[in-house]
């Protein structure tokens, strides 16, 4: 007999439903018109029929969760945090690396944190943009608003910083060329 494993899952599954509902017509229904057994009813139930009401709790629950994400189909919004991470990654990448040029001593590290820096605020920015752009067309579908205006505000002050500090860095190499030529 050659079972696949989802066969063999579902198998399972269909004896352990199979046990719980058994399980439950054996539980004394309640006076009250809750859907839950009271205390009494608890206290006098064996442990097979507490596990059983346990875990048709726990399913009630699951199915519950997934019809409430069913109901709200904005699920669609990766392209929106992507832009927020992206602009935080580039926002804490200059402190990281003057920090660690400053323990080192070793300011050639700088540089290469600056394009980074430069490049990731772009893709932030893009991202952003992007996602914004996505979320207006179809707003049923996409969702991260707040996060997409997040990171394009972040992409935004990153590539400011990172044109002024570019800028700065070219102004200096100029003048030090003019001085010691």
């Amino acid at each position: 007999m050659n079972l696949s494993h989802t066969k063999i899952g579902k198998h399972v599954l269909l004896i352990i439903l199979t046990f719980v509902s058994v399980q439950l017509v054996a539980v004394k229904p309640s006076k009250t018109k809750s859907t839950t057994p009271n205390k009494e009813t608890r206290k006098s139930l064996n442990l097979k029929q507490k596990a059983s009401l346990f875990l048709v709790k726990k399913l009630i629950n699951k199915k519950v969760k997934q019809e409430a994400k069913n109901q709200n189909p904005k699920k669609n919004k990766k392209l929106a945090s992507a832009s927020l991470w992206i602009g935080i990654i580039a926002l804490a990448l200059f402190p990281i690396s003057l920090i660690v040029a400053a323990y080192t001593y070793v300011y050639t590290i700088m540089v290469p944190s600056l394009i980074l820096m430069g490049i990731l605020s772009i893709f932030a920015v893009v991202f952003a943009a992007k996602s914004l752009k996505r979320i207006k067309q179809n707003p049923e579908e996409y969702a991260g608003r707040k996060q997409a205006i997040a990171g394009l505000v972040l992409g935004l002050v990153v590539l400011f910083f990172w044109l002024i500090v570019g800028l700065a860095w070219l102004g200096s190499i100029g003048l030090f060329q003019t001085l010691y030529a």
